[in-house]
């Protein structure tokens, strides 16, 4: 489970959320991935703001709000798998990624 604290004018607000898999790389970098067995959000709608779930789970990583991945650690990716298929004897797995071009104030995004 990954929690932000995010303060504003009234307070302070919790961010949480618990991300599908969180992958570790040397640097140290990490990708999140979120599996999916129905829709994937489309390009528009993670732009819109209709799909926040991935790039919120970022935005806490970036934070140091996962236990797991070191304080210093840079986001690599942010990346939806779709899982599909009638049996467990095929599964077809769709990867859409998308690459952070900014970071959080005081967070380590890759650039």
């Amino acid at each position: 489970m990954g929690k932000l604290l995010i303060p504003y004018d009234a307070g302070e607000f919790l961010l949480t959320a618990r991300a599908d898999r969180i992958d570790l790389f040397s640097g140290p970098e990490a990708e999140i991935i979120d599996y999916k067995t129905g829709h994937i959000p489309t390009d528009i709608e993670i732009k819109g703001g209709f799909a926040p779930q991935l790039p919120l789970e970022g935005a806490i990583l970036l934070g140091g709000g996962f236990s797991v991945v070191p304080t210093a650690c840079c986001l690599k990716n942010l990346s939806y798998w779709g899982l599909y298929g009638r049996n467990q004897d095929w599964i077809r797995i769709i990867a859409i990624t998308l690459t952070l071009r900014a970071s959080l104030p005081g967070g380590k995004g890759k650039e």
